[in-house]
């Protein structure tokens, strides 16, 4: 060790500093109002699965903004709650792992046990623990996996602060490996004139809106097809590709996701889609989650010449959808439901999280997903109209869903 390195180094109660290189290492506690003024080049955050907010992380973030090179550390074993800093982080880690999102600003490194291995053997500690036998001691494991054999809530922190298991976090429900699979970059043209059903979740005027053209399969084809038209309010397109932590602006140049002009959705661009791709497919029926769709059901009837047989509300309920919605899960495990590898989907996948009721129906909830869900319920609306639709009882390859 070059013993210059460390020569002009001073050190006081608060931290240690060097006044030639006017550098220093400090400590800093909870109270993000008293660090205004900062201009870190390397920021360490240690536990983060305790932090009670993002206003330390966040003034950090911001106070690395002059420095050509910042780095931020952030160290952390699995934590409890899903809505928190490190909720947030773990879930963005997570998706760009799994190929979901794409930044090459953040670098991911995880170890953890899968469920599936034995919890109280020393290869699962030394697979969960990358230093094992040098700053992790097997013997203090052993001790501890001892206790845990006799007591729930030990072997339930063990789990969680030693092999990086999930503790109480909520976990999202679908198959990333699962849809990844299942995509193709097929062209839309390649369907024209087929069967289809249309999924329509409105959701806020300002936030998502998703239409799913859900072509279901054929004797030449086992795979649900599925064409998506997203929109999003192009004013605020910034701050809320900001808040979601996704990258709206990409894919709006990709074409994935189209701008709505100003704040808000104007109705009238879904109406006149589904018009304009009416003569393209041969639309059976269009499903609409009621919330807000009134209006819009009576002009596609009365002005635009749909049946009323055509056009249907499809109660966001366990009742309406949980049917549709356990046969998608299933349906994309199996790599089974091709949207064109659309990003915008892939993203919303890896979001959706499930609630279940006392008769054992799932539902895809928007209130616990981490993160926009609006393509995926769209889809399991059309596809909720196809698996009820009587013409199609006994066609072969729908017949095994049914």
């Amino acid at each position: 060790m070059n013993e210059e390195v460390f020569a002009g180094i001073k050190v006081l109660v608060a931290n240690m500093h060097r006044d030639d290189t006017s550098s220093k290492l400090e400590p800093l506690g909870a109270d993000h109002d008293s660090t205004d003024g900062l201009n870190p080049n390397v920021v360490v955050v240690d536990e983060m699965h305790a932090m009670k907010d993002r206003g330390m992380l966040d003034v950090m973030e911001t106070a690395t903004g002059a420095r050509r090179q910042p780095v931020i550390y952030e160290i952390t074993t699995f934590g409890d709650d899903p809505v928190s800093p490190w909720g947030d982080q773990n879930d963005y880690s997570q998706k760009i792992l799994d190929g979901v999102l794409v930044d090459d600003s953040f670098f991911v490194f995880t170890t953890h046990a899968d469920p599936e291995d034995d919890w109280m053997s020393p290869e699962t500690a030394r697979k969960a623990n990358p230093n094992y036998g040098i700053s992790v001691n097997p013997e203090d494991l052993a001790s501890k996996v001892l206790k845990a054999k006799g007591i729930p809530s030990a072997a339930a922190t063990y789990k969680q602060k030693h092999l990086n298991l999930p503790g109480n976090a909520t976990n999202p429900c679908l198959s990333v490996d699962g849809w990844r699979k299942g995509q193709t970059p097929f062209r839309e043209d390649s369907l024209e004139h087929e069967s289809c059903y249309v999924g329509v979740d409105l959701s806020t005027k300002i936030d998502l809106c998703s239409a799913s053209f859900v072509f279901p399969p054929t004797p030449g084809r086992k795979a649900w097809k599925v064409i998506q038209r997203i929109w999003t309010p192009a004013d605020t397109l910034k701050d809320r590709a900001h808040a979601d932590r996704a990258p709206y602006e990409v894919w709006a140049e990709q074409g994935w996701l189209t701008r709505a002009p100003g704040t808000s959705i104007d109705h009238t661009l879904v109406r006149e889609m589904l018009v304009s791709m009416r003569a393209l497919y041969d639309i059976e029926q269009i499903g609409f989650d009621p919330w807000h769709a009134g209006t819009l059901i009576h002009d596609l009837v009365k002005l635009d010449g749909f049946a009323e047989a055509q056009v249907l509300e499809v109660p966001q309920t366990f009742a309406g959808l949980a049917s549709a919605e356990a046969t998608f899960k299933a349906l994309v495990l199996a790599g089974e439901v091709d949207a064109r590898g659309c990003p915008v989907t892939s993203w919303a996948v890896s979001n959706v999280v499930e609630q279940v009721d006392g008769k054992g129906n799932i539902q895809f909830t928007k209130k616990k997903s981490r993160g926009r869900i609006d393509p995926v319920k769209s889809i399991t609306i059309a596809m909720s109209l196809a698996l009820r639709d009587p013409a199609r009882m006994d066609e072969g390859p729908m017949a095994e869903w049914l």
